[in-house]
């Protein structure tokens, strides 16, 4: 199912990156967990699901086999949690414990690529914890976060109010019980699909502009902080302010419309100025440079 609004993606470079990425394998494990709270190194996982996809030439994903676990964490659960999820003591009771199920998960997931939806940001943060504990390490050959799929072709606002799982799913006619692992994660398989097949399709469509025509002029490149991670990389252009936030992986305009701009062309001329090649390594530009 394409964008409602035959959307272009802000930025090509993401496409680029996941396109090499799936070069890796011709299968990938798209996973959710739920868990106790959101510190991943006092909190632990309650219930893990995964379902291995495999890759086709089209980028279609056909279902192979799939891994789906409650865990006991030895602990009560907060009456937030067992609220958003529905899981309660009661039903993790005669659960297993994490080290039980361990040998299982890795098995899984051994040397495979990865999917979910805020994976960097949480899941796979929760995962290298849990193979901590277990005295390995978690670390896949690659991996992709569909909410920066999400954030970098649908507008927030014109498309979608956020970029929630729930949002973007009901936004393709997807109806699911939010909040359960496994219901999350083939519903992220179905939408990691479809954002694949209209990036190719948008790929293989020259007619279609990969933004607007307007090109700005870049002046200054800096890099801002932020607070609580929320850290970007400010461009001054002779059209006014832009930036690119570390965390979405996504560009917004302080005080210009970036719809209007030839962001293909931006993007590579910054690339170009910070002397790197992809997204991730823009990411890493610490500093300030003037053209």
């Amino acid at each position: 199912m394409p964008a409602k609004n035959n959307a272009i993606w802000k930025t090509n470079s993401l496409w680029k990156e996941t396109k090499q990425t799936l070069q890796k394998s011709d299968s990938i494990i798209v996973f959710d967990l739920e868990t106790t709270g959101l510190s991943r190194s006092q909190d632990k996982i309650i219930e893990l699901a995964a379902i291995r996809y495999r890759i086709g030439a089209d980028y279609s994903l056909q279902e192979d086999c799939s891994i789906h676990q409650y865990i006991n964490p030895g602990r009560p659960l907060p009456s937030e949690i067992t609220e958003i999820t529905k899981i309660t003591d009661e039903m993790l009771a005669d659960k297993p414990t994490e080290d039980a199920v361990f040998c299982e998960v890795e098995d899984f997931f051994d040397g495979d690529l990865v999917a979910g939806y805020n994976i960097l940001t949480f899941d796979c943060k929760f995962m290298k914890e849990y193979y901590g504990r277990m005295g390995q390490v978690f670390s896949p050959p690659g991996s992709i976060d569909c909410i920066q799929l999400a954030r970098n072709l649908l507008n927030k606002g014109s498309d979608v109010e956020n970029y929630k799982l729930e949002t973007v799913g009901a936004y393709f006619g997807l109806k699911f019980n939010a909040h359960s692992a496994i219901e999350d994660a083939r519903t992220t398989g179905k939408l990691l699909e479809i954002f694949l097949k209209e990036y190719a399709h948008q790929e293989q469509v020259p007619s279609i502009p990969a933004s607007g025509s307007i090109q700005a002029v870049i002046q200054k490149i800096s890099f801002w902080e932020g607070f609580k991670g929320f850290s970007r990389i400010y461009i001054q252009t002779d059209c006014g302010n832009i930036y690119f936030d570390i965390r979405s992986g996504s560009w917004g305009g302080k005080d210009v419309d970036i719809s209007l701009l030839d962001m293909s062309r931006l993007e590579a001329d910054a690339f170009r100025m910070v002397n790197v090649q992809t997204q991730a390594e823009f990411s890493q530009f610490r500093g300030s440079l003037s053209a």
